[in-house]
């Protein structure tokens, strides 16, 4: 995997892994909470597309840090 296309196939998957376990770890919190049986079927959906986006930032700004670590320590 030392070509650009296995780095990069790698690089998606770790993200992808991510935002999986961080929005599968919210999404367990909050199905038990209590709010969800006063919102209606669209505020519910709603409120799923901002736990994935909450998560999506997360791996970013966490991929972001990844990033920018500095290496030159030996």
């Amino acid at each position: 995997m030392n070509s650009l296309f296995g780095k990069i196939t790698m690089t998606i998957g770790v993200l992808a892994a991510c935002m999986s376990l961080i929005f599968w770890n919210t999404y367990k919190g909050r199905l038990a909470l209590d709010i969800f049986s006063t919102m209606t079927p669209d505020q519910a959906f709603g409120f799923t597309k901002l736990f994935a986006a909450f998560a999506f930032i997360t791996v970013l700004v966490l991929f972001v840090m990844f990033l920018g670590r500095d290496r030159s320590k030996d």
